[in-house]
């Protein structure tokens, strides 16, 4: 999901120092990044919440930070799993906050998801420690989204057929 996003900001001219960074990245990919990190070169960084634990990225964002550059924003996708049934696959999701409020000044923090019921934005509100937060909620039916449930009886042959009348989409099966 990251890397599509990142391929698609480029794609669309709407950025092009920025990266990713997580559990798929190597090790020189890595390092890369806390170089762009520390040089002020990244404009947008898409990260997972257990990176903030990571001490090699703990040491390039407190050069960044020694700098007086700092961060301006913190940006949370898919926010809902901040909410207390994502916790129980990522625990790393309970420590924003405490990474947030230990920067030496507080950037904006936003949260974004499409799935928040009014408790989980509760939740995240309260777990980010959102100041005053501005809260937009559109409908959840959306027209590129949608629902079906088949019963094939032959359901490699209709998986076969799915995929190539789907080539080049996106699709969960």
């Amino acid at each position: 999901l990251m890397q599509d996003q990142v391929r698609e900001l480029a794609e669309k001219g709407f950025y092009t120092n920025v990266d990713y960074l997580n559990g798929d990245r190597t090790y020189q990919e890595t390092r890369s990044i806390y170089r762009k990190i520390n040089s002020g070169e990244l404009a947008l960084l898409y990260i997972t919440p257990e990176r903030f634990r990571s001490r090699a990225f703990l040491n390039a964002l407190s050069t960044r930070m020694m700098h007086d550059k700092g961060l301006e924003y913190m940006i949370f996708d898919e926010a809902h799993c901040i909410s207390q049934w994502g916790q129980d696959f990522r625990p790393h999701y309970l420590r924003i906050s405490e990474f947030v409020e230990s920067l030496p000044r507080r950037p904006v923090v936003g949260a974004f998801t499409a799935t928040a019921t009014e408790t989980v934005r509760q939740d995240v509100t309260r777990a980010l420690q959102l100041r005053d937060p501005l809260e937009i909620t559109t409908g959840f039916d959306r027209p590129n989204l949608y629902f079906d449930v088949i019963h094939p009886e032959l359901k490699e042959r209709e998986l076969r057929s799915l995929l190539s009348r789907r080539k080049g989409k996106r699709g969960i099966s």
